[in-house]
């Protein structure tokens, strides 16, 4: 069982300045299974999923499916449109925000026990920037993800002299800050699964952990898929955003067939992305939980006595 001991900060900044002050009980050690966290952010995710697709399903006033602003912008409805309509505007926020909290733990402790494989020489310090910055920009995005419950798609009025002559279509500055933090969430999917490839490989984290063999091929199988993936959503959407069919303002006019392969990959996203990471996570709880590496984080109290008295005399 491979640990790594993360002692309290006060503990590190007393050895390195000399401080000495007198401790009092016993230091509390607290043992955190990293991959347990990521099962909870997985969670979470799922379960602001499922809240959403409820609550639009049963309490939102949403047009038919064929009549939403995403379907007639993009040619179909992603997962999005369960998170577009009230009263999943009122809820899921929160949601959302207990998921965020649990992955910036994860994150946290991703770092901290970066820094640990560096110093036992596991893993190179090259390999270590590059997994650092993917796992920090997934963290960001993350967080930056927050902005589609903030900002839903609308339809505006065209207005000339003071009388409506019609509408925009939904395409419109709504449109871009709603699907910027999803592009970002993509490619973000793809760094945290890089990142996570890379630091079981190079770290020597999936020998220890003595995974199938076939989890090396799958996992480069798994990059590849997620990676084409993204590759074609983001220009898609991108290409659909820039004005309705047929008005020329488009790079190049979607068919009924292309809407079909887009539907197609964004529920692959959505399975490659958030279902299959956490069928891994769930795999390596139950058949690796002896062998995953978990944090021990150790704080002691301390008894802090100040001069207040000897200085009221002065």
């Amino acid at each position: 069982l491979r640990s790594i001991e993360i002692h309290s900060l006060y503990t590190i900044v007393k050895n390195k300045m000399g401080l000495s002050v007198p401790e009092a009980g016993k230091p509390s050690i607290y043992s955190i299974n990293i991959e347990l966290l990521r099962f909870y952010g997985y969670l979470g995710f799922w379960i602001t999923v499922i809240m959403g697709i409820f609550l639009t399903r049963v309490f939102s006033d949403k047009p038919a499916d064929d009549e939403t602003i995403l379907y007639k912008v993009f040619g179909f409805n992603n997962i999005c449109v369960n998170f577009d309509y009230a009263p999943s505007t009122y809820v899921l926020p929160a949601f959302w925000a207990c998921t965020l909290i649990v992955w910036m733990f994860y994150f946290a402790a991703v770092f901290l026990r970066l820094n640990a494989s560096v110093a036992a020489g596991h893993l190179d310090k090259n390999s270590y920037r590059w997994i650092r910055f993917f796992y920090f920009f997934t963290a960001c995005s993350f967080t930056y993800f927050s902005m589609i419950f903030a900002i839903v798609p609308e339809i505006r009025n065209i207005v000339v002299n003071n009388t409506i002559v019609g509408n925009d279509g939904g395409y419109n500055n709504h449109i871009y800050i709603h699907t910027t933090p999803f592009f970002c969430l993509q490619i973000a999917v793809f760094f945290l699964a890089l990142g996570g490839v890379m630091d079981g490989l190079r770290s020597g984290y999936w020998d220890h952990l003595d995974v199938p063999r076939w989890f090396y091929p799958g996992a480069y199988v798994y990059l590849v898929c997620l990676a084409i993936t993204v590759c074609f959503k983001i220009p898609y959407a991108l290409n659909a955003m820039q004005g309705p069919p047929g008005t020329g303002d488009r790079w190049w006019e979607n068919t009924p067939t292309l809407d079909s392969i887009g539907a197609f990959f964004d529920s692959t996203f959505l399975f490659l992305g958030a279902f299959l990471p956490l069928m891994k996570t769930v795999y390596l709880l139950w058949f690796k939980s002896d062998k995953l590496d978990r944090l021990h984080l150790t704080t002691a109290h301390h008894d802090h006595q100040w001069g207040v008295v000897n200085a009221m005399k002065k």
